[in-house]
C-alpha cells in the first residue's frame, strides 16, 4: 500500500494500524462512524477499522453541503466521525475532539442500521436529500471477488485510486477489487490525481501522477477520460504500463473509446448500482463491444422488464436505510437497454428521464448527451426535448472553445445521430458543478436542478425551437441555431 508520495505500508502494517483504530472505536463506545477526509492509506485503514470493530461506515464525499451532511448524521445516528469538520461545524455541533479517533458525539445518539450492515453508502442522486444503501461486508467482497476474476487474466499489479474513495466505484471496483487480485494499491491524496473541488479537474495532475506511479489500472468518469485524451492527443505522449482503464458512472460514447484506446489507453466500459455494491457488467479485452458496458458478472443475473428497464437480481438483504429490505428478488434499475444475442449488455438512458418528441419520438437524452460529450469542444451538456419538434442543448464549452466551435461540434455530432435525435438549438452556459447539485458524484447530471438554474435560457430554446415549426412540418431537420 502506497500513498504515492513516499509512504508505504505493508498488508501487515495497515492491519496493525486498523486495529488499533477499531480499539479506540470499541472503547469510545461507537456505533456507528463517519469519513470525511481526503484519500489515502489512513481512509483505507478506518474503512477496515471499522469491519474489525463490526460497526457501520458511512463515507462522506467533500463535496456534500452541511446540510446534506447534517440529514446524513441525523439519518444514520452516526456517533463517531474521523476527518474534518471544518465548512460543515453545523452538521456536527455536539460533536467533541476524541484522542486518537477524531470526533465523538456528546449524547449517545440512536443509531438507526440495522445490524449486518458494514457500510451505509450515500448517493447524491437528483435530490437534495442523500439516499443512503446499506450494504453487508459480504455484499461488497462478492464484488470484489468476481471482478478480481473477470479480469484475473490481464496481470493488474498495480491499482492507482484517481476517484474519491468516498465514491463506491473506487473503494469496491478499484482498491477491494484490486487487494483481491493481490495487487499494490496506490492511494494519493485527490489533488495529486488532478481532482480538486467538487468538480474540477487538472488532466495535467493526472499525467503526472501516472508516469510517476505506473500503475496497471485506474477508474474514470467519462469526463476526466475525456480530458485526458485531449491533453495526450495535444503532447502526444503516450502513457506505458496501463493494462486495464476502466470507465463508468455515466455513459461513454463509443467514438471517445476508440479515441482513447488509438492513443493506446486499454478503455472498457462497465456498468454497476449503488445498489449492488458496484459493479455489475463489465468488458474486458477478451470479451468486448464498445457501446456495450459489457456481459454481467457471474454474481448477478440482468433481465429486462417492462418497457426494457433493466433489472439486476438482488443481493440479499439490500435495503434503503429506513426501509425494508427489497424482497422482490428484483432490482428495477430506472435504466433503459437491452441484452444481445452474445449476452452483452446494452445501456440507452433513464426511464424517468426519456424525452417524448412533439413528433412522438423517443428519445433518451443521456445517448444523445455521450454523442455530443465525444466533441472535444464539448465539456459538458444537458439535454432536454419533452414535447418539442427537435431537442435543446445547454452545452458547456471546453476551455478555448469558442461559439463556432461549439456549432460545428453540434454539426458533427447530429451527423452521426438520426434526424429525431438531433440537436436543433443549443445556448452556451456556465459549467455544472456538484457543488449547486447539478452533477452527480459519479459525474452525472441532475436534471432537475440544471433545469431550475437555467430556467430562462431553456424557455428561450423552447420558444426558438417552436418559432422554427409553426405552422409547417419539417421533413428534414435545419441545423442547428445557437441561442447564445
Amino acid at each position: 500500500m502506497r500513498d504515492g508520495q513516499g509512504e508505504t505500508v505493508t498488508a501487515t502494517a495497515l492491519l496493525d494500524r486498523a486495529a488499533i483504530i477499531a480499539d479506540q472505536l470499541g472503547r469510545a463506545g461507537a456505533r456507528c462512524a463517519g469519513v470525511r477526509q481526503d484519500n489515502g492509506i489512513d481512509w483505507l485503514c478506518i474503512d477496515l477499522a471499522c469491519i474489525l470493530a463490526g460497526i457501520p461506515l458511512v463515507p462522506i464525499p467533500l463535496f456534500f453541503t452541511a446540510g446534506q451532511i447534517a440529514h446524513i448524521v441525523a439519518e444514520t445516528g452516526m456517533d463517531a466521525l474521523f476527518g474534518s469538520t471544518t465548512g460543515v461545524e453545523s452538521a456536527f455541533a455536539d460533536f467533541r475532539p476524541a484522542a486518537g479517533m477524531g470526533w465523538i458525539s456528546g449524547p449517545h445518539r440512536q443509531v438507526s442500521i440495522a445490524a449486518g450492515v458494514a457500510k451505509v453508502t450515500f448517493t447524491s442522486g437528483t435530490t437534495g436529500k442523500p439516499k443512503g444503501v446499506c450494504l453487508s461486508l459480504h455484499q461488497q467482497e462478492l464484488t470484489a471477488s468476481v471482478l478480481a476474476e473477470r479480469t484475473g487474466s490481464l496481470g493488474i499489479d498495480t491499482h492507482l485510486s484517481v476517484l474519491p474513495l468516498a465514491v463506491l466505484l473506487e473503494n469496491v471496483a478499484g482498491v477491494y477489487g484490486a487487494i483481491f487480485s493481490g495487487a499494490d494499491v496506490v492511494l494519493p491524496p485527490l489533488a495529486v490525481t488532478g481532482l480538486t473541488g467538487s468538480s474540477g479537474f487538472c488532466a495535467d495532475e493526472l499525467m503526472k501522477c501516472l508516469r510517476s506511479n505506473q500503475p496497471s489500472s485506474i477508474i474514470l468518469l467519462p469526463q476526466i477520460l475525456k480530458s485526458l485524451v485531449k491533453l495526450m492527443r495535444a503532447s502526444r505522449e503516450k502513457l506505458s504500463g496501463l493494462k486495464y482503464v476502466a470507465v463508468g458512472g455515466a455513459r461513454c460514447a463509443p467514438e471517445l473509446i476508440h479515441a482513447a484506446r488509438a492513443l493506446g489507453l486499454p478503455v472498457f466500459e462497465g456498468y454497476g448500482l449503488t445498489e449492488c455494491a458496484s459493479v455489475v457488467a463489465v468488458n474486458v479485452p477478451e470479451a468486448d463491444k464498445p457501446g456495450s458496458v459489457g456481459r454481467p458478472l457471474g454474481h448477478r443475473s440482468v433481465r429486462l422488464g417492462e418497457g426494457g428497464e433493466i433489472e439486476v437480481q438482488c443481493p440479499e438483504g439490500v435495503t434503503y436505510l429506513g426501509h425494508a429490505p427489497i424482497d422482490s428478488g428484483w432490482l428495477e434499475t430506472g435504466d433503459l437497454g437491452y441484452l444481445d444475442a452474445d449476452g452483452f449488455l446494452y445501456v440507452n438512458g433513464r426511464l424517468k428521464q426519456l424525452v417524448i418528441t412533439a413528433f412522438g419520438r423517443n428519445v433518451s437524452p443521456e445517448w444523445v448527451e455521450s454523442e455530443l460529450l465525444a466533441e472535444p469542444e464539448v465539456l459538458q451538456t444537458a439535454v432536454f426535448g419533452d414535447d418539442l419538434p427537435v431537442l435543446a442543448a445547454l452545452v458547456v464549452a471546453a476551455p478555448m472553445a469558442g461559439a463556432a466551435d461549439v456549432e460545428q461540434a453540434i454539426t458533427r455530432c447530429n451527423s452521426r445521430l438520426p434526424d429525431y435525435a438531433r440537436i436543433g438549438a443549443h445556448k452556451i452556459v456556465d459549467p455544472f458543478t456538484t457543488a449547486s447539485g447539478q452533477l452527480t458524484a459519479n459525474g452525472r447530471v441532475c436534471r432537475s436542478a440544471i433545469e431550475a438554474r437555467h430556467r430562462v435560457s431553456l424557455d428561450d430554446l423552447y420558444h426558438e425551437v417552436t418559432s422554427q415549426f409553426s405552422g409547417a412540418h419539417h421533413d428534414v431537420l435545419p441545423r442547428t441555431h445557437s441561442a447564445n
